[in-house]
């Protein structure tokens, strides 16, 4: 009895799982242009079999919470990842290992406290990045976005948490356009923290 009971569980997880994945891919619909739509539903990952068809992804107001080396490995061809205002707490080291085409990439309000500029290195056609909204006290230790040299837009800071500006926060932004600090908090200033940013 306690055999059968176990195994009525063990199926009983498969199912779920195989609901649970099935129902991602539900949420999600691209068309023959390579345009994937999967916002405002309940995703809780990035959906599997993602592939090099997929020109922008819009996963948008969902609950993703972890963003692995493998979600976004066949996507070569990516131009555009929204993944605003969902619950992302963690990105892995290569996570964007792939995206040398990936243009526009928005992260904002989630729940990311440490930025690691090892995310951006590989991102080198990358225009647009915003990382408002999430709970991080300072841009890093490391200079985050050196590798970004075709950025034009930037969008960084929070109301809460983000305390500090240091001068090497923006070294490298030499074709910067825009630059947004939501910076309500500040405490730490280093002088001429943005006199790298060149026009």
């Amino acid at each position: 009895m306690p055999h059968t009971l176990w195994m009525v569980w063990v199926l009983g997880v498969i199912i779920s799982l195989s609901k649970e994945e099935s129902s991602n891919q539900a949420s999600l619909s691209c068309d023959r242009n390579g345009i994937c739509k999967g916002s405002s539903g309940s995703l809780n990952s990035i959906p599997s079999g993602l592939t090099e068809a997929v020109k922008s992804l819009d996963l948008s107001n969902n609950r993703i919470t972890y963003i692995s080396n493998s979600d976004l490995q066949r996507c070569v061809n990516l131009q555009a990842l929204v993944l605003t205002s969902n619950g992302i707490n963690t990105i892995e080291e290569d996570s964007f290992s792939s995206l040398g085409s990936l243009e526009h990439l928005d992260l904002s309000y989630n729940y990311l406290s440490n930025l690691s500029s090892s995310w951006f290195k590989p991102l080198s056609s990358l225009t647009f990045l915003n990382l408002l909204g999430n709970p991080y006290k300072t841009l890093g230790e490391t200079s985050l976005f050196s590798h970004l040299t075709k950025l034009q837009i930037l969008r960084v800071g929070n109301m809460d948490t983000f305390t500090k500006i240091q001068r090497k926060d923006f070294a490298g932004l030499t074709f910067l356009e825009e630059l947004e600090i939501d910076a309500s908090d500040l405490q730490s200033y280093e002088p001429k923290s943005l006199k790298s940013i060149q026009n």
